[in-house]
């Protein structure tokens, strides 16, 4: 592979580097570092759960956005990102691009109707917030776990220009749309999406073993050990 890298920091330490698979490891005089990422929180490449990015028209005045959608089967999910998108699909061989993300986005368990300036952790429904933006991603806490076959609603704070379509429904949910900080947000005729991506890593869950089959393999046990404890006593 080809990576980048610089020259190393103090905490950063320094880097190996080997020419072909039979050759040793050098450091090179410990003044080089490889670009890397060490880390728990969420990456770029984390799998999408679920998006649209159909929608072939674009919203060229700043507004407020927010868009509801249905989880599939599957989950639950952690480490999520959300993005809107600004540039709208050129058709179905090319979807939206140029994720877009402003201000913070509110991630809630029923619809709401208010006004992006008084989106709060006090907002029925609250679940999260994002606490930061990353490459046009909005990013939440990585405690933050969605459930499959769950409708969610997502409202942003700030204004923008996104893109979507009128062809929405269904798990892909619907947009909300306000003018201004202090205007509601409306859903129009219900039939408009914005364009987006959910994205987060599954949680795998192993399944608990039955009570049943731990209750006889204690019992085993137990009868195992009283049977080798006569076995002693005659001896």
């Amino acid at each position: 592979m080809v990576t980048t890298g610089g020259a190393a920091g103090s905490s950063a330490s320094a880097a190996y580097f080997a020419s072909s698979a039979s050759s040793n490891f050098d450091s090179g005089g410990g003044g080089s570092l490889a670009n890397y990422r060490l880390g728990s929180g969420p990456v770029s490449a984390t799998p999408t759960i679920i998006q649209w990015t159909s929608g072939t028209a674009g919203i060229y005045e700043p507004v407020y956005f927010g868009e509801s959608f249905t989880t599939p089967s599957g989950g639950p999910w952690n480490n999520i990102t959300f993005n809107f998108y600004s540039t709208p699909a050129g058709g179905p061989a090319t979807p939206a691009s140029t994720p877009l993300a402003a201000g913070t986005a509110f991630l809630l368990t029923a619809e709401y109707l208010g006004t992006p300036a008084a989106l709060s952790s006090s907002t029925p429904g609250y679940l999260a917030q994002s606490t930061s933006i990353s490459g046009g991603l909005y990013i939440f806490p990585s405690s933050l776990v969605l459930s499959p076959g769950t409708k969610y609603w997502i409202y942003e704070n700030a204004p923008m220009t996104a893109s979507g379509g009128g062809t929405g429904g269904g798990s892909a949910g619907a947009g909300y749309f306000a003018q201004t900080a202090t205007s509601n947000f409306d859903p129009g005729d219900g039939g408009q999406v914005v364009n987006y991506n959910l994205s987060g890593g599954s949680m795998s869950v192993a399944p608990a073993p039955p009570t049943f089959l731990l209750t006889v393999a204690g019992l085993l046990c137990v009868g195992l050990y009283l049977t080798r404890r006569r076995i002693v006593q005659q001896a």
